[in-house]
């Protein structure tokens, strides 16, 4: 590829969407040399063009591209099948891992194998009606990794006959049917289970690791710590949680546990309000879900009942008017109120809370010490500085109180708030 064609793919590359897909490169005479996947387009195909050596083969590969096109995907295990489908039916020079007819691995669930199921991880699906396939998965050591953590929730078997015990029915991670100590009824809620994680519904699971992983620090176990940790994350990676949503999904299981809360709080609504001396108050309403801002279902409001400086009354007017429309089935109840303040803000907004017949969980951060206080608890808890679950009420509570002060900058950069003079 000369240089001013390699000028000119970069220049085009920077066109490429920011979205899930494929990309292919072609040389001169039109031949296909190499597909690939990417979450990102753009950042993947990019990456090409860096100074950097990027190893002999990728050298090679690149003296030979003179196009690069793309296909968008769904998302990333939509593209992980678009690429593994092309390089199957056009094999091209440059892909080896998939050349000889290697395929990437899926998760067998049998479902009636003598009644007892059992699971394995499998490089091509079998053709028959004795199991459930998932996948595909691009990284058997996530997937190994997640089988392993899920193990202790779901004490699945994998031998192949079982007519003798093994280490696994001793140490609790197999119901050992071998030893015919378990009813295919029994066996069968540990398949549906796990059948139901990789149909998607993880997030009990996950949260059930992370309370191990907890549970393990506590105790200053912290090799199973880490090892609990590790499968909770390679479950949520595998199962479509992005790097930055697992950070979320940790946070929000710490503060489920730290905090003791009824609830996985997935969905957090929190309040603060803005005056200047108690004059045109307004209020604000950030929504997080899975410990990520999801701004389309922020709120700003005035306050209309309230005169002076009475940041109590404030938070209970506002709260009431959210409480109203979520009675009146306008908006789904979140799973916890985050109030910005101390014990007298906290009883203002379950006072909201009860005239609405509302049951939602509802704690107060307040600024000075950083300091939680609960419904009929005495005095405040005092989370770990560096602990995940305060970090997510803080940005919850910061990001209320930006976006608070912004409604407040715009209404007096509109004129409707006087100016102090």
């Amino acid at each position: 590829m000369t240089l001013d064609r390699l000028s000119e793919l970069k220049e085009r590359v920077k066109g490429f969407p920011q979205a899930p897909g494929i990309y292919k490169m072609w040389d001169k005479e039109g031949r296909l040399i190499y597909v690939g996947k990417a979450g990102s387009l753009r950042k993947r195909v990019m990456s090409y063009f860096s100074s950097s050596y990027k190893g002999a083969k990728t050298e090679r590969l690149l003296k030979e591209v003179w196009d690069i096109t793309y296909e968008l995907a769904e998302d990333e295990r939509s593209a992980l099948l678009m690429e593994e489908r092309l390089i199957k039916e056009h094999r091209p020079k440059y892909n080896i891992a998939l050349r000889d007819d290697k395929t990437y691995p899926l998760l067998r669930i049998g479902v009636e194998d003598e009644g007892l199921p059992r699971v394995q991880v499998v490089r091509r699906p079998e053709k028959d009606k004795k199991a459930r396939f998932f996948g595909p998965f691009a990284n058997v050591k996530l997937l190994r990794m997640a089988l392993k953590g899920l193990r202790f929730l779901y004490p699945f078997r994998t031998c192949r006959t079982y007519r003798k015990s093994c280490v696994y029915a001793d140490i609790g991670l197999c119901l050992a049917p071998c030893k015919r100590k378990v009813s295919p009824e029994e066996y069968a809620r540990v398949r549906d289970g796990l059948v139901s994680v990789f149909s998607g519904d993880f997030a009990e699971a996950v949260g059930e690791l992370f309370r191990r992983m907890n549970d393990s620090a506590r105790r200053e176990d912290f090799e199973s710590a880490s090892f609990f940790r590790d499968s909770a994350l390679a479950l949520s990676s595998l199962l479509g949680a992005s790097a930055v949503e697992q950070g979320g999904l940790l946070a929000v299981y710490d503060l489920k546990e730290r905090l003791e809360l009824p609830v996985l709080p997935r969905r957090i609504e929190g309040f603060d309000v803005s005056n200047i001396m108690g004059e045109y108050a307004v209020a604000s309403m950030v929504s997080f879900w899975d410990g990520r801002p999801d701004k389309k279902n922020y709120r700003r409001y005035r306050i209309k009942t309230v005169e002076g400086v009475n940041d109590v009354a404030m938070i209970y007017e506002v709260v009431k008017r959210r409480c109203v429309r979520i009675a009146r089935g306008e908006f789904t109840p979140p799973d916890l109120f985050l109030i910005d303040g101390g014990p007298a803000q906290l009883k203002s907004a379950l006072k909201a809370l009860m005239e609405t017949n509302l049951d939602i969980y509802v704690v107060a951060l307040a600024k000075e010490r950083e300091e939680v206080y609960l419904p009929g608890r005495r005095g405040a808890i005092v989370l770990p500085r560096e602990s995940a679950g305060l970090r997510l009420l803080q940005a919850v509570r910061d990001e209320a109180h930006r976006f608070a002060i912004t409604y407040h900058r715009k209404l007096r950069h509109k004129g409707l708030i006087p100016k102090r003079r």
